[in-house]
Formats: structure tokens, C-alpha cells, sequence
């Protein structure tokens, strides 16, 4: 695959799944009503075909917003040979959908093998038995091993998506979550922090005070050691906060819960005020100016949200910075304060969260 990449997405809202999650309302979620038709799927791929200079991008095509592998097959057959079709002209290089665990038997899998599918995100949520029952997921972690290991015996890819928040979450729930699933070491992981949606029966726990989201600050200190946990072993996190489409924006849709447009540049923003805390504090540093080098591109997760981290540093500390670029440093920074110089490695610190994160659960 190349370096870089871009999604063509096709939303199937609800399509074929039988169950109603009181999280979900896939038609808000997608701002789609309906499944769209071949003819259509065809349209959405040529246009945006039209837009992607293929000479620098793989391209995937994406079957989202429903459990794909719930749809009758007869007509995941239809949706598949138009991307069979297209991955075997090298108009795309790539199929993926989403789905839920307890949709893939061996069967199922051997369907998607044949149509070419490369990677298939499985929607697990929680592992924890009370939070998916209370969110009306009735599945298991062993549905869950299960749909791994028939993925991994046709050499399909497979990634996660999880919710951390939902009714009867706890912090330790989700960390549990986590540590169940790393084992499993998918290739791609979306962290979605639950958010209240217009139209679901979470909706209604809310507005009858049974369900209180997640504050915007707790879902990021959550994202955060998910975010860690899944890096020590290869995951890609490939997005952290709900991906909102303009209706559900600007319908108000969204009722409650910590959606932010830059959620996820705030989960890794944390990281690094915990790196800087550390330092201050175990070197004693106060009162002073110093010079934070850094790559250009990792300045505003460092400095924070609206500066989140260098008023923090300059309130509790009474420390101020300034900038140097360095382009060498990748994710790195290093501290100077006259003659001292402190290298912050962030795997380092990561594996050192890591460890603890596991002890303590």
C-alpha cells in the first residue's frame, strides 16, 4: 500500500442488521435514509475517482454505517461485485466494511474472501458482559475470538471499534475492555466515546436522567489509555472521536456527550502534558523560561486545545516556552533550560504507561 491513502465510502444505514443498539441511529449517524443503489455506489465511485490523483494514493472503497454482513447475501453479493469489479480494473486497491462479531461465521468469511475483501472492522464496543447487555449487544468475547480466528484462517485484516462511556461503563470496565482485546492485536482500532444521539433509546435514558455521557475530559483521559494501550502492540489507531457527517452537526442531532472536532489531537495533546508534568516535576522546574524543540507538525498537540498545556505549564509551574524547530524529531521533544538539556522520548513514556496501566487493572 502506498504511503498514503484515501477512503471512498459507501453508507448502508441499518442495512440488514436486526437489532436496535440504544446507542444507534445509524440514518442520523451517516445522514443517509436509504441504501443507496448500484447505480448510485457507481456514481459515488466515479465522482470520486474524478477528485484523487491516484499516481500518489491507494484507494479504498468502504461499505459503512450498517452491519454489512446482517444484509441477505444475495445482495452483499451485488454490493461486492461492484468492488471486486473496481479492484480488478486498479481503479481501487482495497475493499473494507464494517460489521459485528457475531456476523461472521465461517460461511460469512468465505463470502468475503472470494469478493477480495482486505480488511473488515469488526464493532465491538465493550467486552464487558452488564455494558453490552445494558446496550443491547448480545454477544461474547468468545463471538469475539471466534470471528478473529475465522478472519485470520482466510488472511483477512481485521481492526476494532470501541466505545468507551456507554451505560454502565465504568474507567476500570474499559481498561478491562482494552487489556481482552489486545491479545487478539487487531491491525486498526477507532476509539468512538459514546455520544447521545436524537432518535435512540439512549436518548430517552438521558432525557430520564438514567444515563450520563462521559464528560468531555474524562473521555479524553479514557481515549488516552486505550490510545496507549493498543500502540505497545502494533495497532494502528486510525481514529479517536465520532466522525460526524453535516447532519448530524448541524441538525442537532448530537443531544449530549463529548464530541469535539479535534478530540483527537486532544488524546495525544495529553500525552504530552503528562510528559512535561513528569519532567517539571521530577526535576523541579519553576519559575523559568525554556525552550521546547520540537518537529513543527507536533507544536499545537504539545502546546494543546486553545493552549490547554502551555497554560497549564505557566499556572502550575510558572514555566514559559518557546519554540525551536527541529525536523529531525519525530513525536520527540527535548527541554532546554540554560545549560540542561532533558530528551522526552514519547514511546518511551507510552511503554512506561503501559506497564503501570496493566498492573493496576
Amino acid at each position: 500500500m502506498k504511503n498514503r491513502t484515501k477512503v471512498i465510502s459507501i453508507f448502508i444505514p441499518h442495512e440488514g442488521c436486526p437489532h436496535d443498539c440504544v446507542f444507534c441511529n445509524q440514518k442520523k449517524i451517516s445522514g443517509s435514509i436509504k441504501s443507496p443503489s448500484i447505480e448510485e455506489i457507481r456514481d459515488i465511485i466515479e465522482a470520486s475517482l474524478l477528485t484523487i490523483d491516484r499516481s500518489k494514493y491507494s484507494i479504498i472503497l468502504a461499505f459503512y454505517g450498517g452491519s454489512f454482513t446482517a444484509i441477505p447475501q444475495t445482495k452483499q453479493k451485488m454490493y461486492l461485485e461492484i468492488a471486486r469489479e473496481y479492484k480488478h480494473n486498479n481503479k481501487i486497491q482495497y475493499i473494507r466494511l464494517s460489521t459485528r462479531p457475531d456476523y461472521m461465521d465461517e460461511n460469512q468469511v468465505n463470502l468475503l474472501k472470494e469478493y477480495k475483501v482486505d480488511h473488515v472492522e469488526l464493532g465491538i464496543q465493550s467486552t464487558n458482559p452488564a455494558v453490552l447487555n445494558c446496550a443491547k449487544r448480545y454477544y461474547s468475547m468468545k463471538d469475539i475470538q471466534i470471528a478473529v480466528k475465522n478472519l485470520m484462517r482466510v488472511q483477512i485484516d481485521y481492526g476494532f471499534q470501541i466505545m468507551p462511556g456507554l451505560p454502565k461503563d465504568t474507567k476500570d470496565k474499559f481498561i478491562k475492555t482494552c487489556i481482552d482485546l489486545l491479545p487478539l492485536k487487531p491491525s486498526t482500532l477507532r476509539i468512538y466515546p459514546t455520544v447521545v444521539i436524537e432518535g435512540t433509546e439512549m436518548k430517552e435514558m438521558f432525557d430520564e436522567g438514567l444515563y450520563k455521557p462521559l464528560s468531555l475530559e474524562e473521555a479524553v483521559e479514557w481515549t488516552m489509555i486505550g490510545y496507549i494501550l493498543f500502540k505497545q502492540v502494533g495497532t494502528d489507531i486510525i481514529r479517536m472521536g465520532l466522525h460526524a457527517s453535516e447532519s448530524l452537526l448541524y441538525e442537532d442531532n448530537m443531544i449530549a456527550g463529548p464530541f469535539h472536532s479535534a478530540f483527537g489531537e486532544m488524546v495525544e495533546s495529553r500525552i504530552y502534558w503528562y510528559m512535561l508534568k513528569e519532567l517539571v516535576e521530577e526535576h523541579d522546574l519553576q519559575n523559568i523560561q525554556i525552550h521546547i524543540k520540537a518537529n513543527p507538525k507536533d507544536f499545537s498537540k504539545i502546546s494543546g486545545n486553545k493552549g490547554e498545556n502551555r497554560k497549564k505549564l505557566e499556572n502550575e509551574y510558572n514555566i514559559k516556552y518557546k519554540f525551536l524547530e527541529d525536523r529531525s524529531l519525530i513525536e520527540d521533544i527535548i527541554i532546554e533550560h540554560e545549560d540542561k538539556s532533558y530528551f522526552l522520548n514519547k514511546k518511551e513514556f507510552c511503554d512506561k504507561m503501559y506497564s503501570w496501566i496493566k498492573c493496576i487493572i
